[in-house]
């Protein structure tokens, strides 16, 4: 649970917040900031939340058509380097359980 408020204050919190600050001409509206639909989403099954599924099952459910196109995911040059980091984070991990298992 932590990890989750963690979660959200960090990675949601930046771009809903200064939101308000902004200079607007009208009313904002801001269907998902709302405590009852943060109380739902976090009832969900934890790993369904850790696999990130919800925005993809929405989609799915709303519009299927959209799966077409990538979403949440790095472009251009962006997307090598996560692409390498990834990798050798993952390289790094599996060093790690070998050389625990040689102990």
């Amino acid at each position: 649970m932590i990890l989750d408020l963690l979660y959200i204050e960090q990675r949601l919190g930046c771009w809903a917040g200064p939101l308000d600050y902004g200079v607007t001409s009208g009313p904002m509206l801001y269907p998902f900031c709302h405590r009852r639909i943060f109380e739902l989403m976090l009832g969900l099954p934890a790993d369904y939340r850790r696999q990130m599924r919800m925005a993809r099952d929405l989609i799915a459910h709303e519009w299927p058509e959209l799966l077409a196109f990538p979403f949440n995911w790095p472009i251009g040059v962006r997307k090598y380097w996560h692409f390498v980091k990834r990798r050798v984070q993952s390289i790094g991990k599996k060093l790690t359980r070998l050389v625990a298992r040689g102990r």
